[in-house]
C-alpha cells in the first residue's frame, strides 16, 4: 500500500533534497533555519523509506489489492484531516499546496486533491509497479 501511496512522493523529496531544495521545493524547509535542527532531524526518515519499500517489494513482491487499500485509506484520512484540523496545519496539505488556496472552494479543492491523486499518483504507480514487481503467491497462502 504504502508503495502506490508514497514511494513517488518519497522519492520526489530525496530529489529535492539532493538538488538542496530547488528542484520541487518539498525539502526546501530542510535548508531554512526556521524549524529547528532536531525536527530537521526526524525528517532523515525520507532517506530510509524508499529503500525500505523497495526492499520489501523485491523481497515479497507487489499485492494488487494494495491500490483498492491505499485509495480508500486517502479518501478516508484525508477529509477526516480536513474536518479535524486546523488549516493553518495543512496536514497532508488538504488545503492547499504548502499552503491554504484561495483559488476554488476548500471542499472542491479537497475532491480535487483526491482526484488527482488517485489519477496521477496511486493508479500510475500500481500499473508500474504490477510489471515491475511480481507477486510471490507463496507468500499468501
Amino acid at each position: 500500500m504504502m508503495a502506490v501511496g508514497v514511494l513517488p512522493i518519497e522519492t520526489l523529496w530525496l530529489v529535492d533534497f539532493i538538488a538542496l531544495g530547488k528542484s520541487s521545493g518539498i525539502a526546501a524547509y530542510m535548508f531554512d533555519e526556521d524549524p529547528p535542527l532536531y525536527l530537521r532531524g526526524l525528517s532523515l526518515f525520507h532517506f530510509f523509506l524508499s529503500p525500505v519499500l523497495i526492499w520489501q517489494l523485491w523481497r515479497h513482491g507487489y499485492d494488487r489489492r494494495a491500490l483498492v487499500a491505499q485509495t480508500v485509506l486517502v479518501w478516508i484520512l484525508f477529509p477526516l484531516t480536513w474536518l479535524v484540523t486546523n488549516p493553518d496545519d495543512n496536514i497532508n496539505w488538504v488545503f492547499g499546496p504548502g499552503g491554504e488556496q484561495q483559488l476554488v472552494p476548500p471542499i472542491a479543492y479537497l475532491g480535487l486533491c483526491l482526484l488527482l491523486l488517485s489519477v496521477t499518483i496511486h493508479y500510475p504507480m500500481h500499473l508500474l509497479l504490477e510489471r515491475l514487481c511480481a507477486r510471490r503467491p507463496d507468500l499468501y497462502q
